[in-house]
């Protein structure tokens, strides 16, 4: 190693990693650094004597004539003073030093994924999601589309970051333009792509599953409440699957749409609209990864519907499972006459004249068959009904004023903890179970003849379906 002292050299593994920005800007800046490459073996079997000069026993390791200097920040920093990029003012060789800094963070996210989080698909997309803030936070230090006055060594440490990062996800910038304009401009420097191409790469995020197939539904479950599972055919219930990078197509049948194709065209990463049956509206929807896992959702917290629908593959891909929670929120009237001979109060018997809001239960709900018979002494009240959750078939809620109570819920097949109340003259249910939680208000008109009937509802649940794949 004797003869090469007086050459600039720096010795590290020959990767993408903690020395990854030195070497990118001896590239950009045409500088004559040598770069000693050295395989795990080599590092084992200590090549060239080099741990002698690790004064950490790590790489890399800079060698300037009779100068060993660690640390791979304090390498850089060396380099830049060296090469006069590291600020020709305070203000230059602070800003230099602050991209410095913040592309500390984001490679400690890095290391934390590969390491910490064993490389996995999910580490992965954890790390994914912590980075649009750091990549937001960066602009607010850009003039344009620099940094500073001059390109310094702060910009080489960002843009190898971000380099090792763009491996993985080349699209992690497409949401910031003057960021991914900065970066391009290096990106795009001929010493820089010559090196890029002669890199190694030690952060990669692992191969997606590929949901490309054809695949027959074989299971079902959940549904049995929707007014249309009658029609449930597993044969019918397709789903054909076309899937080449981020381009993704599924055409899928199923009772829900009455069989008809219902085709989602787009990319993986983005958002897209679509007229979808259940909602009667077209819904704005993202498609994304979750580790090995494929995740649809709805876009919009506060629509009446939303959903998020989760599908994976089995180890040996020949089973896809689709797993959605569903969200259902809304208010729902119905008003009733009164058809028995009492004059006031909300004892009698009522039946159902006109509704709003009832569209989610399609065919199920016949205005004409909603009827109740209440009866009234004092606290203790009797409540008959015929609804359309129930198929119309009589059942009986009787309850104390102030004294919570079961009742089964024929929709959500689950027993509902209820509190009755008065308020201001109107009988009040109040359920607020976790996942089904509504008020129902019932409040007789002046003259004694109609019963409005107002349910503020919040429902969710949850459905499978399974398909083999052909």
């Amino acid at each position: 190693m004797s003869e090469e002292k007086s050459i600039l050299t720096i010795h590290y593994f020959g990767l993408k990693a903690r020395a990854h920005a030195s070497v990118v800007a001896n590239a950009y800046w045409g500088k004559e650094m040598k770069w000693e490459k050295y395989s795990f073996d080599d590092w084992k079997n200590d090549k060239n004597d080099i741990r002698s000069h690790c004064a950490f026993g790590q790489l890399p390791v800079l060698n300037d004539g009779d100068e060993w200097i660690s640390q791979s920040n304090c390498i850089l920093r060396y380099l830049g003073r060296k090469w006069g990029k590291a600020g020709s003012n305070n203000k230059n060789a602070t800003l230099s030093d602050v991209l410095i800094e913040e592309s500390s963070d984001i490679f400690d996210i890095l290391v934390e994924v590969k390491y910490r989080g064993k490389n996995t698909l999910k580490a992965w997309d954890e790390a994914f999601k912590k980075l649009p803030k750091h990549w937001t936070n960066l602009e607010k230090l850009m003039n344009g589309e620099v940094f500073g006055d001059e390109i310094l060594i702060g910009d080489m440490s960002l843009f190898a970051v971000i380099n090792m990062i763009h491996d993985s996800d080349p699209h992690t910038l497409k949401n910031h333009v003057s960021l991914k304009k900065w970066y391009d401009a290096i990106a795009n420097n001929d010493g820089v792509k010559a090196l890029l191409a002669n890199c190694g790469i030690h952060f990669k995020l692992p191969e997606r599953p590929n949901f490309t197939g054809n695949y027959v539904c074989s299971s079902a479950e959940g549904f049995e409440s929707h007014p249309k599972f009658n029609t449930h055919d597993n044969a019918k219930t397709t789903v054909d699957i076309s899937q080449e990078g981020d381009d993704f197509k599924c055409t899928s049948t199923d009772f829900l749409n009455d069989y008809k194709p219902d085709i989602v065209d787009t990319k993986i990463g983005t958002n897209f609209s679509k007229y979808e049956e259940s909602a009667k509206s077209v819904v704005e929807q993202s498609i994304s990864w979750d580790g090995g896992n494929l995740v649809i959702s709805t876009v919009d917290p506060n629509a009446p519907l939303s959903w998020q629908s989760t599908m994976s593959l089995s180890d040996d891909r020949k089973t896809l499972s689709c797993d959605t929670t569903w969200f259902v929120k809304g208010v729902c009237k119905i008003i009733f006459k009164r058809q028995s001979s009492e004059k006031a109060g909300i004892s009698g018997t009522w039946l159902g004249s006109s509704a709003e809001g009832m569209e989610i239960a399609g065919d199920k709900f016949v205005i004409t068959k909603e009827k109740m018979v209440v009866c009234q002494k004092d606290d203790d009240f009797k409540l008959t009904r015929w609804s359309s959750p129930n198929a119309y078939k009589e059942e009986l809620m009787s309850f104390t004023l102030g004294t919570k109570f079961k009742f089964y819920n024929q929709e959500s097949k689950i027993n509902n903890n209820i509190m009755p109340s008065m308020e201001d003259g109107k009988l009040v249910l109040n359920c607020d179970d976790p996942g089904s939680k509504y008020t129902s208000t019932h409040e007789v008109s002046s003259d004694g003849s109609s019963l409005n009937v107002k349910v503020e509802y919040w429902v969710t649940g949850v459905n499978k379906l399974v398909y083999d794949r052909q």
